[in-house]
């Protein structure tokens, strides 16, 4: 017979009297003796760590100094409470029956796992107390619970339970706390939660549950929070709300609910948070809402809601956070917004507001952030905007607002963002912005500014270069004039610079060359002068280079080689002379190169053969000649862009036909030998031949010969993804729905190569290049020249194989691969289809915006991704919308520096298709 460790040196004879039971082991046990048993059994099935936490858990008396256990006066256990303890294991051993007289049990934060078992309502009839919340339980939340009938605190919260909540919890009619938010329930919320008339707090939040509000909630009288959010719910928001006058917090955001917000709201006289947002709620705003004297934060975004702005919203004197962003709102921002001088964050963006910003605005001294951008607003700035010297974000972008920017923008030197491009600024840029040493983003573009930009920003203090936090200027498409100031190149955090289309002249400065996190830079359209610097090969990190329709002369810098990074340069319309240096070889990231318009001569040299990933090439008006490099940029070329050279040709032409259209591969040996390419041709030919999937271009066959090897597949009929994406006409007609199944496509693919094929395969160097796009808008991946084949007993080292800007950053300093580098890949061309470019910019904002703590933080992101979403198209539907967002998050959950973090190919399609 077992008898637990700690209970086999237990003298009972001691104990006597008529509180003697008959003990397991033929001796007679008292009651408290009874309850030592129960809890040194169910310590011994706990693990290690936690046996030993509970090492003062020894002999016959659970009363004399064991830890977390307290004792009636009776010497009967009354509480444990064992909460924040580390322990780890299951209650499936613990003997409820041994504790007649236990009022509360507190495992909060542990590790507890398995299911919640059905004898917990076994436990004593007199407990009021029950914490479970935080560790790790699944299962049903057993019906017996629902006789602990004299329960006032029932936590259930951050587990994994599933299933619906019971109705039995009827019986729990003296609960004033109930916790079960952040599990996996689903089902409809029992209309018998009414019958729980003395709960105060009740959590359902982040769970699955479907269907309506039932409206027996309207019977809990005595609730002061209802949070709801983050489920399935749908229907209206019931009218017997308005019974719940305790109410303080009210959150049912992030549902499907529909319908108009009830004028009875009004009621709720106590509220102080009302969040209703990324609902489907429509109508207009009750004015009643202004009757809620005592709110503290209004959300109502991400709805459906028109009509104007209630002037009653002025009543609400103690707002902090107001936030309509996202509806239908529409006519003039009242006056009586002014009222509200405990505003924090005010976020009007993305609805139709017309009229001007009212001077009454300047009163909210207390704002960090203010949102009008994506509006119909014009006029003037006030002035009175330079009031706010609280201000973190300030977002004016995409209006029609017209004289001069605030000449105080920066008055409190708080101001991180900035942003009012796409309006009718004119003017000079603000002096202010030279001295604000707080600022991440700037974006001016697209205005009628002018000025000089050296006045505006040359008087800038050596010391910001070691302070500053500004890592994005655009200040492209106004008027600014004279030459570029040296001491933008002490804004070392920048990694965004734009200042093209202005009238700048002089050279390029110098000191451009400590910006070594710069990613995308653009000067074009201009009448800069000179070199091109050879400070050039300090940009280790750059994407975009855009130096076109400018002056520059001389030759092109061999230095420019070690931008390894670059994705697009655009070095055309200057007055460039000399040869292309051999160092463009290095440039194996490059996927758009245009060198038009210039006096560059000579021939193109033989390490353009390297420039595998280039899809578009313009070498016209300009002297070269001899043979064109055997890519398929050149090939696939117009006539436009080679022409007005001296004598240049193909290496290859024509087109192999048969019944149906193919494609015809052909790999060269390299400088090196045959190696190279040969090793890429049976890489190829391997992965090929295992593989079968409508979303893999199909493998007719192929021909190898010691000099040249051919590979023979499927012609699709469209383009790569990338250059749809590049076209407007063609972006235009790639619906929301077509790139929501274009990305599905593609990570099917994935999914398959993952899963499904034995050994797996990993693609290794996935692009928009090299995804086909077919007349139906079926995706194809391509390219299997740096398919690795991984069986379970080899070793995933290899050379990197992989296109920039969508590479993993752990290959950055380890050549190790697995499936989560393809994952990264497939993020990265995901939100390339959503935004309609690549993400390289919005992968960098987000990365440097997710190390800062500021609660703004989620608000910039949103921000970005509102900004960033590809404007060739008219917003998404809802249904639509719901799958294009269901996109974005998996982009970029998926996006994770981590590769352990990141999902698999496998787990991302299962969330697609849900």
């Amino acid at each position: 017979m077992y008898v637990p460790h700690d209970m086999r040196h237990v003298d009972f004879r001691g104990f006597t009297g008529s509180q003697r039971t008959p003990g397991f082991w033929g001796v007679t046990i008292t009651k408290q003796g009874k309850e030592a048993l129960a809890l040194i059994t169910w310590k011994s099935s706990l693990d290690v760590h936690s046996q030993s936490f509970l090492s003062s858990w020894f002999g016959a008396s659970p009363c004399n100094h064991w830890f977390g256990v307290t004792c009636h006066k009776s010497g009967s256990i009354s509480n444990f409470n064992l909460h924040n303890c580390g322990l780890r294991g299951t209650l499936h051993n613990l003997n409820f029956l041994a504790f007649p007289n236990l009022l509360s049990l507190n495992l909060h934060n542990n590790s507890f796992y398995g299911t919640i078992p059905i004898h917990i309502g076994n436990l004593s009839k007199l407990i009021t107390f029950l914490d479970l919340g935080l560790n790790n339980f699944n299962g049903l939340i057993p019906h017996q619970i629902g006789l602990l009938t004299s329960l006032v605190f029932l936590i259930l919260d951050s587990n994994h339970l599933r299933g619906s909540i019971p109705h039995l919890i009827e019986n729990l009619r003296n609960l004033t706390t109930l916790y079960v938010y952040e599990n996996k329930l689903f089902g409809s919320i029992p209309q018998e939660i009414g019958l729980l008339r003395s709960l105060n707090d009740l959590d359902l939040s982040i769970n699955s549950l479907k269907g309506p509000i039932p409206s027996s909630i309207g019977n809990l009288r005595n609730l002061t929070t209802l949070y709801l959010y983050e489920n399935k719910l749908s229907g209206p928001i019931p009218q017997e709300i308005r019974l719940l006058i305790s109410l303080n917090k009210l959150s049912l955001s992030n549902n499907n609910l529909n319908g108009p917000i009830p004028h009875s709201i009004g009621n709720l006289r106590n509220l102080s948070t009302l969040v209703f947002p990324t609902n489907k709620l429509s109508g207009s705003i009750p004015k009643e809402i202004g009757l809620l004297i005592s709110l503290n934060d209004l959300e109502l975004s991400s709805n459906n809601l028109s009509g104007p702005i209630p002037p009653s919203i002025g009543n609400l004197r103690n707002l902090t956070t107001l936030y309509l962003h996202t509806n239908k709102l529409f006519g003039l921002i009242p006056k009586e917004i002014g009222l509200l001088r405990s505003l924090n964050d005010l976020e009007l963006s993305s609805n139709n507001l017309n009229g001007p910003i009212l001077a009454s605005i300047g009163n909210l001294v207390n704002l960090t952030i203010l949102h009008l951008f994506e509006n119909n607003i014009n006029g003037s700035i006030p002035l009175e905007m330079s009031h706010l010297t609280n201000l973190i974000c300030l977002g004016l972008s995409d209006n029609n607002l017209t004289s001069q920017l605030p000449h105080e923008v920066c008055l409190g030197g708080l101001l991180e963002n900035f942003t009012a491009k796409g309006n009718h600024l004119n003017g000079s840029i603000p002096k202010s912005l030279k001295n604000c040493t707080s600022l991440v983003r700037v974006r001016l573009e697209r205005n009628q500014l002018s000025g000089n930009i050296t006045e505006d920003f040359g008087m800038i203090p050596p010391q910001l270069g070691e302070t500053t936090k500004l890592n994005q200027l655009d200040l492209s498409s106004n008027h600014l004039v004279w030459k570029i100031p040296k001491e933008l190149g002490m804004l070392k955090s920048l990694f965004h610079l734009l200042l093209d289309n202005n009238n700048l002249s002089r050279n390029i400065p110098l000191e451009f060359g400590n910006l070594s996190d710069l990613v995308h830079l653009n000067l074009a359209s201009n009448n800069l002068s000179g070199p091109i610097p050879q400070e050039i090969q300090n940009f280790r990190k750059l994407l975009f280079l855009n130096l076109s329709n400018n002056k520059f002369r001389e030759g092109i810098p061999t230095e420019i080689g070690n931008a390894i990074t670059l994705e697009s340069l655009d070095l055309s319309q200057n007055m460039l002379i000399g040869e292309i240096p051999h160092q463009f070889g290095e440039l194996q990231s490059s996927e758009t190169l245009n060198l038009s318009h210039n006096n560059i001569s000579s021939t193109i040299p033989p390490a353009f053969d390297d420039m595998k990933a280039l899809t578009f090439i313009d070498i016209s008006y300009n002297e070269l000649e001899g043979p064109l490099p055997n890519l398929k940029a050149f090939r696939d070329a117009p006539f436009e862009a080679l022409r007005n050279n001296k004598g240049i040709w193909n290496c290859l032409q024509g087109r192999v036909a048969n019944r149906s259209s193919v494609v015809v591969k052909k790999l060269h040996s390299s400088q090196d030998g045959e190696m190279s390419d040969l090793k890429a041709f049976k890489s190829e030919i391997q992965a090929l031949t295992y593989i079968q999937h409508r979303n893999i271009v199909k493998f007719y066959g192929f021909c190898s010969h010691p000099k040249t090897s051919f590979l023979v597949y499927e012609f699709i009929e469209k383009k790569s993804l990338k250059n749809i994406l590049r076209n407007m006409e063609e972006a235009m007609k790639f619906e929301w729905i077509l790139r929501v199944n274009v990305v599905k496509g593609v990570g099917e693919a994935l999914s398959y190569k993952h899963h499904d094929c034995s050994p797996l395969v990993i693609q290794r160097d996935i692009s928009s290049n090299n995804v086909l796009i077919d007349s139906d808008y079926e995706a194809h991946v391509s390219n299997f020249g740096t398919a690795r084949l991984l069986k379970p007993d080899s070793s995933n080292w290899t050379s990197l194989a992989r296109t920039f800007g969508y590479i993993a950053p752990e290959l950055a300093y380890a050549s190790r691969v697995d499936n989560k580098t393809d994952v990264y890949s497939f993020a990265a061309i995901a939100l390339e289809v959503i935004f309609g470019k690549h993400p390289g910019e919005l992968i960098l904002s987000l990365l440097s915006l997710a190390s800062k703590s500021s609660s703004s933080s989620s608000t910039i992101n949103h921000l970005l991704l509102i900004e960033e979403v590809d404007r060739c198209l008219s917003p998404p539907a809802e249904q639509v919308a719901e799958k294009v967002m269901v996109v974005v998050m998996i982009a970029l959950e998926s996006l994770n520096a981590n590769p352990q973090s990141r999902p698999t190919m496998g787990q991302v399609c299962q969330a697609m298709s849900r």
